[in-house]
């Protein structure tokens, strides 16, 4: 995998549903792989007319390269940058309702 997949496709990461709200996510990049944050750590006061929020109330999806790509030789290229060399992705978050 290059430094730079701008110019790649973009392919889909991860696609959740959620049935009680009818919401959607769609998470799509160039990157290979994600990381899920679950919002265990949430916990907010209500703020200018929104509700507190408490644990799992939210939700992360963050496209990313292979969290040990450094230390593996074959995956290393994706993640190493070296002077004048150029790293880049793109991704889409795409959301909706039924």
């Amino acid at each position: 995998m290059p430094l730079d997949t701008r110019a790649q496709p973009l392919r889909k990461l991860i696609s959740l549903w959620h049935p009680e709200s009818k919401i959607h996510l769609e998470v799509e990049s160039t990157d290979p792989a994600f990381q899920v944050y679950t919002g265990d750590g949430i916990d907010t006061k209500a703020v200018e007319g929104y509700g507190a929020k408490g644990a799992r109330a939210g939700l992360a999806i963050e496209p990313s390269r292979y969290v040990d790509a450094a230390s593996k030789e074959e995956w290393r290229g994706m993640v190493v940058l070296r002077k004048g060399q150029v790293w880049g992705s793109k991704m889409a978050f795409t959301a909706w309702k039924e």
